[in-house]
């Protein structure tokens, strides 16, 4: 079977035949950073990192939706490069949701397997995702998202 990626639009949302999932980051290069947040989209790791202010010592990372083979490859080798760093830190960043419990708990499996700490962020608005919570804040602050 091919490695796929994914595709989405207002109509649409599929796979591509031949491409790779992996990990997005934030930011994309550069040394091992102590404290890992993984999302499910990449647009909740960009949220997370907003209402953060973007942390310094923070890699925001996101599946993509999925934990394909390519992706924990991806993840087991990010999770091996900091689990040896002072005050490594796991979050998982999944959605406010069952599906989303179920994502951090695969998040927590795997911070035991590299015995790295383990935290659970979890969005404020039950059901939602981060980019939610995002446009929340900035709507209760008076400014549009």
């Amino acid at each position: 079977m091919s490695p796929m990626s994914d595709v989405r639009g207002p109509a649409y949302k599929g796979s591509l035949t031949g491409g790779a999932k992996s990990l997005f980051r934030l930011p994309p290069k550069g040394p091992p950073l102590p404290r890992l947040v993984l999302a499910e989209a990449a647009i909740d790791a960009l949220s997370v990192a907003a209402i953060e202010s973007l942390r310094e010592d923070t890699l925001y990372a996101a599946t993509g939706g999925g934990m394909g083979p390519g992706t924990i490859a991806a993840l087991e080798a990010l999770l091996a490069s900091i689990a040896m760093l002072p005050g490594a830190l796991f979050c998982s960043a999944a959605d406010a949701n069952g599906p989303g419990d179920r994502f951090a708990d695969r998040h927590r499996s795997l911070a035991d397997k590299f015995r790295i700490p383990f935290a659970r962020l979890r969005p404020l608005i039950e059901g939602r995702d981060w980019n939610d919570a995002l446009s929340a804040r900035s709507e209760a602050r008076g400014a549009k998202p």
